[in-house]
């Protein structure tokens, strides 16, 4: 098949597409998928059959996600996508997905880590070209709440709706996978677990997230030209121009003398020579900072500042390591380092309240063990200890 027959096949394809709802727990991920399609200007639902069919011919794929790892948040005032950082005064931005709406009166964000939606797709095994669209939680269909006869209650979440706009909502995670038979949700027979996507795919299907209406058949047609046309120009573009810098790269060396091509090769063994110093020098670095716990990005002021805000008042600290040596440095002696971990030392007036901190840190995100390595009572009366947390 051509280039441009692909081209063609996968614009005519925006008929129809897959919508992949991904729920994020505690217990790992769960996903449900529904297929939908147009036929005479109306979006459809398909059955099962028709949905394998679709799974086969790798059709594009509207992404939602929400659980945990996904934040969402309501204000009671009108803010750009910009203004995040007012709500969440800790997000760098560059490192998370935001997405938002508002109506008149709120506005409503929702964030997740850039890198947790890499781990979904990598998990999913979805090429990234598949992937016409991503949304979190209820973002993907906001559109669809001027619907007349729109739900109430969708999955876990509880809207509180005046005329079409959000006025607010709740969401329960753990009623998102719900037990039960299918649900009719504007007029459409849909099976527990695929309400956002379904949703979600609908809005996107039908056009209603980039216009302010429904888009028409012939509203349709004229957009998916356009889109070829864009594809197809751009595509002539890149390959005439890659045809000129070959002539050029050609005639150049043709016409180039010897004594240039001399000099070239000397330039470049000098090149290759300082290249391995280098390549030499960054594996040793590396290993240096890998035998230091620090391959990977840690937000070590973060654990020092969560664990400050739940030490009781009669727990004195006097340390806080991070990935702390396993032994003395001696003279001769490889320096390792205990990765991952988190040494707390300090004096504790009763070994009941000791427990219970330790019991409270185990509940944070990112300590994945708490554990009491050392306690005992010194010659002053005080019950010293040692806490050991594995982030």
């Amino acid at each position: 098949m051509g280039w441009l027959q692909q081209i063609e096949q996968y614009f005519n394809s925006l008929d129809q597409l897959l919508a992949v709802e991904v729920q994020l727990s505690d217990e790992g991920m769960k996903y449900t998928t529904c297929c939908l399609g147009k036929q005479k200007g109306e979006v459809v639902l398909m059955d099962e059959q028709e949905m394998e069919e679709a799974k086969r011919a790798k059709l594009p794929v509207v992404l939602v996600v929400d659980g945990k790892g996904v934040l969402h948040k309501t204000v009671n005032q009108v803010l750009s996508k910009e203004q995040v950082n007012q709500v969440f005064p800790s997000v760098k931005q560059e490192e998370f997905v935001v997405q938002r709406f508002s109506s008149d009166k709120i506005t409503h964000f929702s964030l997740v880590r850039k890198s947790l939606i890499t781990q979904v797709t990598e998990e999913l095994q979805l090429e990234e070209g598949r992937i016409v669209a991503t949304y979190l939680g209820i973002q993907g269909f906001t559109t669809l709440f001027k619907l007349e006869g729109f739900p109430s209650k969708i999955g876990g979440y509880d809207f509180n709706l005046y005329k079409g706009d959000l006025q607010g909502f709740t969401y329960n995670a753990s009623s998102t996978h719900s037990q039960g038979g299918s649900e009719v949700i504007l007029g459409y027979s849909v099976q527990p677990g695929n309400h956002l996507a379904f949703l979600s795919g609908v809005a996107f299907l039908s056009g209603v997230n980039a216009l302010p209406e429904a888009i028409h058949d012939q509203q349709l047609k004229e957009f998916q030209f356009q889109k070829k046309l864009k594809v197809v120009g751009l595509g002539a573009l890149g390959f005439f121009l890659a045809l000129l810098l070959i002539n050029y790269l050609v005639l150049s060396v043709v016409t180039g003398k010897v004594s240039d091509l001399a000099n070239q090769n000397r330039f470049n063994a000098a090149q290759l020579e300082e290249l391995s110093d280098l390549e030499q020098r960054l594996e040793e670095r590396q290993q240096f900072t890998s035998a230091l716990g620090l391959s990977k990005k840690r937000n070590h002021a973060f654990f020092l500042d969560q664990v400050g805000k739940t030490v009781p008042s009669s727990i004195l600290l006097n340390e806080f390591s991070i990935n702390p040596l396993e032994k003395t440095v001696k003279g001769g002696k490889e320096i390792n380092y205990k990765n991952g971990k988190v040494l707390v030392s300090g004096y504790a007036k009763k070994s009941l309240l000791l427990n219970e901190w330790k019991q409270e840190l185990a509940q944070l995100d990112w300590v994945q063990e708490a554990t009491l390595q050392d306690y005992f009572i010194n010659k002053d009366g005080k019950g010293e200890f040692t806490l050991s947390l594995e982030y």
